[in-house]
């Protein structure tokens, strides 16, 4: 190959792996079969920029009232809040109701999962953590990939047990998540900042004291 011809072959590879690096993974054909995944992957803490609307604006009177992630999104705890943390309706099956209900890990664990989109109030930064079931995960990814990109085997794979958050500045953000169990089960878990709280969510049938 000329001197010429090989140096624009690098810059080509070089351009397509990044082009494949911003555009995050996907499920087509184009992707090898076995292509490598690991749960360091995706980052365990998710900031302003991986949230659903990074360019939102700020709240023009930060001194006077502002929504909170309570008001914006159903059951709160700290400055973190879900309206899927109420838990999985009563008659909702691992068969689903119009969203992804399993996953199964590279290992052969098979998930029930239930999408939990977070908002997190402004400030310093929260950390989510899952105290029961000790089989449960947590799944969070920017919202630049979530969705289509993974499939259920990558999502299992990347599940993790805490996730950190911090908030744009100045308004409620929200982030792209969801809580995987083994098993019906009431999943507790501790938000960790400004002190610590906790929630329960039932999940799949099974009650919360």
């Amino acid at each position: 190959m000329e001197p010429n011809k090989a140096a624009t072959a690098r810059v080509s590879v070089a351009a397509c792996a990044l082009a494949l690096l911003l555009s995050g993974c996907t499920t087509g054909s184009s992707r090898p079969e076995t292509a490598a995944t690991t749960p360091t992957d995706f980052p365990s803490a998710l900031s302003c920029q991986d949230s659903f609307n990074p360019a939102a604006p700020t709240n023009p009177n930060p001194a006077g009232p502002s929504a909170s992630a309570s008001e914006v999104a159903g059951v709160s705890a700290g400055g973190l809040s879900s309206v899927a943390w109420a838990g999985t309706p009563p008659n909702f099956t691992a068969q689903g109701q119009g969203q992804r209900t399993t996953a199964t890990s590279s290992a052969g664990i098979r998930y029930l999962t239930w999408k939990v989109p977070t908002s997190v109030e402004a400030g310093p930064a929260q950390t989510l953590r899952v105290i029961a079931p000790a089989s449960a995960r947590l799944f969070y990814a920017p919202a630049s990939v979530w969705g289509g990109n993974l499939n259920d085997q990558e999502t299992a794979d990347r599940a993790r047990t805490s996730y950190t958050f911090s908030g744009c500045d100045g308004r409620v953000t929200q982030f792209p998540g969801m809580i995987l169990v083994t098993a019906p089960a009431c999943v507790v878990l501790r938000v960790e900042g400004d002190g610590a709280k906790t929630v329960e969510v039932p999940m799949y049938g099974k009650t919360c004291p």
